[in-house]
């Protein structure tokens, strides 16, 4: 090989490597969007439940007090009904894919109230993630929105940590010779954390924190002409420090029907 064409064979390596560890982020990714998914749908039904009662205690009242029954011995002896505090709902999703082989994600989603007593605040989320599939590929992730003090404060935290195992063909098949592979093994880690404050007319200010490490390896032992993942592209972390303004005005998180959003960070 000709020292101009080996040039060129490293540099598309290198640009096939940043093309695997791409689509397993967005997967990973997309594996967090279908958890906000499955929550909100359980917010949405715990608000129709809160403004279905709210409308019979209306109408109860405008029509006047009534005379009270005498209770019979039997109901004097039950205790009222406690008020529900939050939803949970478990969703299993089966998946196949050709890199990374056929598996399960599991979703699990909580929305709840921190504070029976606040009529101001939504409902808070808290979610896991988990996937495995028969390759040995699994990811990790915990995140949760909480609302606090008569929604004077939001925060955010994601915690995930996934492995994704796949068959590496480089610059692919070269015409007149077998194709061949190398196992990697690429694993990423992520944190992001937020906190915003109500300054009032219920605009939100706070710090954003997030950091990422994203490794890889070869399953196997090398040998002299084969693939290699250069030293500098073995381990990548980065971090990132910035700020979000947010104000919200719609009805409704994920199916607003009216309002404003404005949303803003760095």
């Amino acid at each position: 090989m000709k020292p101009g064409d080996r040039a060129r064979c490293v540099e598309l390596k290198k640009e096939q490597f940043c093309f695997t560890v791409t689509p397993f982020l967005f997967w990973f990714l997309l594996l967090g969007v279908s958890s906000q998914i499955v929550v909100a749908q359980t917010q949405t039904e715990v608000r129709e439940a809160e403004t279905t009662k709210a409308e019979e205690q209306a109408s109860q009242t405008s029509a006047g007090p009534k005379a009270s029954p005498s209770p019979s011995p039997k109901d004097a002896g039950t205790k009222p009904k406690k008020e529900k505090r939050g939803s949970l709902v478990i969703a299993p999703i089966p998946i196949s894919s050709p890199a990374f082989g056929t598996g399960v994600v599991l979703v699990a989603g909580y929305v709840f109230k921190l504070n029976m007593d606040d009529k101001v605040s939504p409902p808070s989320t808290v979610g896991l993630v988990a996937a495995f599939t028969n390759n040995g590929t699994g990811a990790l992730g915990i995140g949760g929105r909480l609302y606090l003090k008569e929604n004077k404060y939001q925060t955010t935290l994601a915690v995930a940590k996934g492995r994704a195992n796949l068959d590496f063909f480089g610059i692919g098949r070269i015409p007149g010779r077998e194709s061949r592979s190398v196992p990697l093994s690429i694993t990423v880690t992520g944190f992001f954390g937020e906190l915003m404050r109500n300054v009032g007319r219920d605009i939100f200010v706070g710090p954003r924190f997030q950091r990422r490490e994203i490794s890889a390896r070869i399953d196997r032992a090398t040998f002299p002409g084969e693939f290699e993942v250069p030293e500098i592209d073995r381990r990548s972390t980065s971090a990132a420090l910035g700020f979000h303004v947010q104000r919200d005005l719609r009805d409704s998180t994920f199916y607003p029907k009216q309002g404003s959003l404005f949303d803003f960070h760095g």
